[in-house]
């Protein structure tokens, strides 16, 4: 019996590869055939606010509706700089959250209900990976009147 080696280079691809080697015996020319599979390289990604923090606290809005614009979020892939999409999957109740390009706009409802200050979270996530960017905003109590204070 004759031992063989195979030896296989890294996949620096970011795909998996698939190859055959065909082995033939000299006198009888019958054949084997070995498929060899090889995982894609792991990619690596980036996903942070411009300044490469992953959370950001955003002062006390007033208690009026408004739009507050985040810009410069990074999430992309190391290896090449394509982007990554990123989704909302968590924020509160008062605020809609659309994201365009490196752009997330928030834009929060007044608030005409609670008597104390209003505080959330607002998660981003990176599809495939996972990552999270988190922003924490919180919004100033509704205008007391004078039934409130009673």
């Amino acid at each position: 019996m004759v031992g063989i080696s195979i030896t296989v280079e890294a996949n620096s691809n970011t795909s998996t590869r698939t190859g055959t080697i065909t082995l033939t015996q000299q006198d009888s020319n019958n054949t084997i055939q070995i498929t060899v599979t090889q995982a894609a390289v792991a990619r690596t990604s980036i996903f942070t606010l411009s300044d490469n923090s992953t959370s950001q606290t955003i002062a006390t809005y007033s208690n009026t509706a408004g739009t507050d614009t985040i810009t410069g979020i990074i999430s992309k892939y190391t290896d090449d700089n394509s982007s990554i999409e990123y989704t909302c999957t968590s924020k509160p109740s008062w605020v809609s959250v659309n994201i365009s390009n490196n752009t997330v706009t928030i834009n929060r409802e007044a608030n005409t209900t609670t008597t104390t200050v209003r505080s959330g979270t607002i998660v981003l996530t990176q599809t495939g990976t996972n990552k999270t960017i988190t922003i924490n905003v919180s919004q100033a109590e509704k205008d007391m009147t004078d039934t409130d204070r009673i």
